[in-house]
């Protein structure tokens, strides 16, 4: 096996930089959207959806 040239060294230490940073910017995407996305996944439109179905659902057993 060859030794690095001092440009191979430099881009695996640029490549090496990049991914930690990589990593945390995703650390602290997960931190922010696991606090929002259960407050996405229950909108104004799905408890509407529900209730609808819930309707939907009395008036069908009403009528059998």
């Amino acid at each position: 096996m060859t030794e690095m040239t001092p440009e191979e060294k430099k881009i695996l230490m640029e490549c090496t930089q990049a991914i930690k940073a990589l990593q945390q910017d995703m650390q602290t995407f997960y931190q922010i959207a696991s606090k929002i996305i259960p407050e996405i996944e229950h909108t104004q439109t799905l408890n509407r959806m529900e209730k609808e179905f819930e309707e939907f659902k009395k008036k069908s057993l009403d009528t059998s």
